[in-house]
């Protein structure tokens, strides 16, 4: 329900219960005995509790709510490095002598690496017979994640597993980041050995780019699926089903020629904090992270304006039975007070001179004003004396007496 409809029903409430509460006590009395039993007071303390009230519910409600304001954006500083990460999208990815099949076990492994570096500054690539870069370097994970969910071999425009067109554009994306220590996470299960590789791996560890290799299959391999033949097996130009095996030979020299680490997928080896283990050992830089958006809160501003008016509106409501009275009293008690001290002390000052005309007429008086039984037995008592001293007994003792 709106705030707006629920003052509007309070409002009404209130004006209902006033209503009703005259109309009983008008049944309740007679009109020519009204005057005399009850005392009529002004409404206006009424209303006025009721306004506090409802501007206390409004001000409470809205803090409740937690308002806040914009307060513009703040991009976060933190220390990571550059991680680029190749996958090979080729059709015999798609062989499933690893289960599911090597594409969806390298995806896997992809998505343990962004959850272990959440620091660093990652791209991907993906290649076949050619390589793009299919996210750029960046510490928004996210955007990574989503591009390797979607890919898969239809992305390749041309077959094949051309490592070294991955490597050498790998290579020059991370050297155009002017950083002279980056890592390449390659993801394959090979392919045949030959010189462009060997050139694209001398320049990558020229360039300072350590490489990762991890391979992907087994070495038994397994047919190479595909929809387009009959038998949903793609077949070479004899006719004969192609098995691909994996090249674990061309993957680590990827890795020992860079000073880099090879692994193979599913061998039980800690993937991820191997790759963890060499980015660690590379200089780290700092990079914009992720910009927050920051917010300011303003309902405070409103919380303690909301509990005053509360408060008024219960003192607003409050009929205070004696309080006029007590004031008065406690005014006129600070009022008198100082007067009355001055004349306790020319009272003793004169008992103490032997002027015992002047302190017996003086503790006469202050007995008379004395507010308190305790006070005026004080003073009974000073005029008893003077008057004792002054050799009036029976003044004395009506003195004494009033004393006790």
């Amino acid at each position: 329900m709106p705030a707006r409809a629920i003052y509007v029903l309070v409002g009404i409430g209130g004006i209902l219960a006033s209503r009703l509460r005259k109309r009983q006590w008008s049944s309740f009395v007679a009109p020519r005995l009204r005057g005399g039993l009850f005392k009529s007071g002004s409404a206006l303390p009424h209303w006025l509790a009721l306004l506090l009230l409802l501007a206390a519910c409004s001000a409470l409600a809205v803090s409740l709510a937690r308002p806040r304001g914009d307060a513009g954006t703040r991009t976060e500083k933190t220390l990571g490095r550059n991680v680029m990460i190749a996958l090979d999208i080729s059709r015999s990815m798609r062989v499933s002598d690893i289960k599911p099949d090597r594409l969806a076990q390298a995806k896997i492994i992809i998505y343990e690496l962004l959850e272990a570096m959440p620091n660093e500054r990652i791209g991907f690539i993906g290649f076949a017979g050619t390589a793009y870069v299919y996210a750029p370097l960046t510490i928004d994970h996210g955007a990574v994640r989503e591009t390797v969910d979607q890919i898969d071999e239809t992305w390749a425009p041309l077959g094949g597993s051309d490592l070294a067109s991955a490597v050498k554009l790998a290579t020059e994306t991370l050297k155009a980041t002017g950083q002279n220590n980056n890592a390449l996470v390659i993801l394959s299960d090979g392919e045949k050995h030959d010189d462009d590789l060997d050139e694209m791996i001398t320049a990558a560890d020229q360039a300072g780019v350590r490489i990762v290799s991890i391979a992907v299959g087994t070495e038994d391999g397994g047919f190479v699926p595909n929809p387009d033949f009959s038998n949903g097996q793609m077949v070479d130009r004899s006719g004969r089903p192609v098995i691909s095996r994996v090249q674990t030979d061309v993957m680590r020299k990827l890795a020992e020629d860079t000073k880099g680490r090879f692994a193979i997928a599913g061998s039980g080896l800690d993937i991820p904090a191997t790759v963890k283990s060499v980015v660690k050992d590379m200089d780290a830089f700092e990079i914009d992270g992720r910009a927050r958006r920051i917010s300011i809160e303003f309902y405070q501003w409103l919380l303690l304006p909301g509990i005053l008016l509360l408060g008024g509106a219960i003192v607003a409501g409050t009929k205070w039975k004696g309080v006029r009275a007590a004031a008065l009293v406690a005014g006129g008690f600070f009022l008198i007070q100082p007067a009355d001290a001055s004349e306790s002390t020319r009272a003793m000052d004169a008992l103490k001179e032997g002027r015992n005309s002047e302190a017996r007429e003086s503790y006469h008086k202050l007995g008379d004003k004395a507010g308190n039984d305790e006070t005026r037995a004080r003073y009974r008592l000073g005029e008893g004396t003077a008057a004792y001293r002054d050799g009036d007994l029976r003044e004395a003792r009506t003195a004494f007496s009033g004393a006790i």
